[in-house]
């Protein structure tokens, strides 16, 4: 299997923020690119790598340490936060994800899930410090305009809030 199939279009890029490094997207496969080498790692998701709705599919940590990015399986959306050496440092394992995601600071991950009945957002303060998922208090919205978005709930369970 090669690493890259040049018949594959990129759907997903993103500079990290060192300015040394390109992660993209191919096929549903995730790479990144060292220019210091240059080289080209594979990362190894579990799932197929996309971008959710108009949401980047790909977004690094402040640091560049980190590269959280939107998965899908069989209808089922995931967050992976993956570690500079392709390792999956976590992943969300919910359907009901809705993005954006959004890094606060290197260790802290901002990202959305619909409500049950899909007619509100509520947002998950992912803290990588080993603290694990915590809702916020008062971030769930259902704003003007906003409506829900016609996908089958699925019974997997989503982190449980604080």
């Amino acid at each position: 299997m090669a690493l890259y199939d040049p018949r594959e279009p990129v759907t997903e890029f993103a500079w990290a923020p060192t300015g040394r490094a390109l992660a993209c997207a191919s096929g549903g496969r995730a790479w990144i690119v060292d220019l210091a080498g240059p080289s080209i790692r594979d990362l190894r998701v579990p799932t197929r790598v996309r971008a959710l709705y108009h949401e980047p599919g790909l977004v690094w940590a402040p640091d560049a340490g980190r590269l959280a990015l939107t998965t899908e399986h069989l209808g089922r959306w995931d967050v992976a936060v993956m570690g500079n050496g392709g390792n999956v440092v976590w992943r969300s394992e919910t359907d009901e994800l809705e993005g954006p995601m959004t890094w606060l600071r290197a260790d802290r991950l901002l990202y959305a899930q619909a409500s049950a009945d899909y007619t509100a957002r509520r947002w998950w303060v992912l803290d990588l410090d080993g603290s694990g998922p915590a809702a916020s208090s008062g971030l769930s919205t259902s704003p003007k305009g906003w409506a829900p978005h016609s996908r089958r709930r699925h019974s997997r369970t989503a982190p449980a809030p604080c």
